[in-house]
């Protein structure tokens, strides 16, 4: 005899459907669930009023280890989501999700005060130290707060 239960259930921030099959015969369980997500938020601070894009690209390295900066660009990287919340003054607060449940995770942003796609004297950018960012369960928050990082003038 054979009993399938479906449920939702959170994890990493991200809903999603998990289905365990118990076999009363055998006694064996198994569960289908999805892959651990982490998340690491940073206050990026840039001129205020710019009006223009703010890209982010982030790296990760599982587990943890060493990892190099993140090259500006239009993509995002090893992130699979980035959201980016506006504050006043400039301030964007970004939070990038990646696939892993115990990383090294690091972001970069640049502002594309020009708009010609490439980073160029005049635009801004910064990037984070890396972070150890960990997915710490169904219960638990995902999200790892890094430092504010001030974007720099391209000169």
């Amino acid at each position: 005899m054979n009993a399938i239960v479906t449920s939702l259930r959170r994890v990493g921030g991200v809903r999603c459907d998990g289905v365990v099959r118990a076999v009363a015969v055998s006694a064996s369980f198994a569960l289908l669930g999805c892959s651990p997500i982490s998340r690491l938020q940073v206050r990026f601070v840039g001129p205020s009023g710019s009006g223009h894009t703010l890209y982010v690209t982030g790296v990760k390295h599982c587990p943890p280890g060493v990892i190099g900066v993140p090259a500006a660009g239009r993509s995002f990287g090893d992130a699979f989501s980035v959201t980016q919340e506006p504050e006043s003054g400039g301030a964007v607060i970004v939070t990038a999700a990646f696939r892993g449940g115990h990383c090294s995770a690091r972001l970069t942003a640049w502002l594309d005060t020009d708009a010609d796609g490439k980073p160029s004297p005049g635009d801004f950018i910064g990037s984070t130290p890396a972070v150890e960012i960990r997915d710490r369960g169904v219960f638990v928050s995902n999200l790892t707060r890094g430092r504010d990082v001030v974007l720099s003038v391209v000169r």
